[in-house]
């Protein structure tokens, strides 16, 4: 019986391991991209896709896959490089699981993703409005009387500035945190004070019923994607009084470190 048990767990783990796509190092998606032997694909939404990606990257949101799934090529050998907003971001994972399910036998996943592209100096492209402008835009204002500083895109806090105010212990009173990341994560480690409104990204939804009205709400999660989804989905009334944090956030209980992820 035992050994029964011992079979079908090794099965079972095996055929988990086969549902997982290969991890790839920097090193190996240098090469494949100088090469030009394979298509890197950005599973982040549109704003940090124009803001900044890899040079030649294909965009294609998770939430957007049935819709784009026509752009992959026609060949299943064919060699795809998935990634996101870095380590955290789970975005790359559950991109390239859904396009190995369609028959594709070389997806792979490189979790250094965008942010570490650019660190170590490779190549990217931005849209011709970001290429445009030589520093980004801050703008200072007053939102449920709170003062903030914005940052370019619609819905966006600048990341400098509230990573500032953090480290002191200076942010507003008036700024409530919603962390809209899974309450596995939330447990983990969250910043101080936030509160925890889940994003469902299988829906496309949160439960905007449960924000406060009486303050201004600013969203964060790991990375900054799964924040701007969450904020890209409420109605115009109550996106008035919701920011949300492009920013990645690393947190052990509430000791967190918060650096921009533009």
């Amino acid at each position: 019986m035992h050994k029964i048990l011992l079979v079908s767990l090794l099965v079972f783990l095996s055929s988990y391991a086969k549902a997982l796509p290969k991890e790839i190092s920097f090193a190996e998606a240098k090469r494949t991209h100088t090469a030009g032997s394979g298509l890197f694909i950005d599973a982040r939404g549109a704003k940090f896709y124009k803001r900044g990606t890899i040079l030649g990257a294909l965009n294609m949101p998770i939430t957007r896959f049935g819709r784009m799934k026509r752009l992959l090529p026609g060949k299943k050998g064919s060699k795809l490089v998935v990634f996101c907003n870095g380590i955290r971001c789970e975005k790359s994972t559950k991109l390239a699981q859904k396009i190995a399910a369609l028959g594709y036998s070389r997806v792979m996943v490189y979790r250094g993703g965008f942010p570490e592209w650019r660190e170590k100096g490779q190549e990217i492209m931005l849209s011709a409005v970001y290429c445009q402008a030589s520093e980004v835009h801050k703008k200072e204002v007053m939102i449920q009387d709170v003062r903030v500083i914005l940052g370019r895109d619609e819905g966006m806090i600048d990341p400098t500035w509230f990573a500032a105010h953090h480290q002191k212990g200076t942010l507003p009173k008036q700024l409530t945190l919603i962390d809209v990341r899974s309450k596995k994560a939330f447990e983990e480690g969250h910043l101080p004070g936030a509160i925890h409104i889940p994003w469902n990204s299988d829906k496309g939804t949160i439960d905007s019923t449960l924000l406060p009205k009486d303050t201004l709400s600013l969203f964060y999660c790991n990375s900054g994607i799964l924040s701007s989804d969450a904020y890209d989905s409420l109605n115009e009334e109550t996106a008035k009084r919701v920011l949300f944090l492009p920013a990645v956030v690393k947190c052990k209980d509430e000791k967190c470190r918060v650096t921009s992820a533009q």
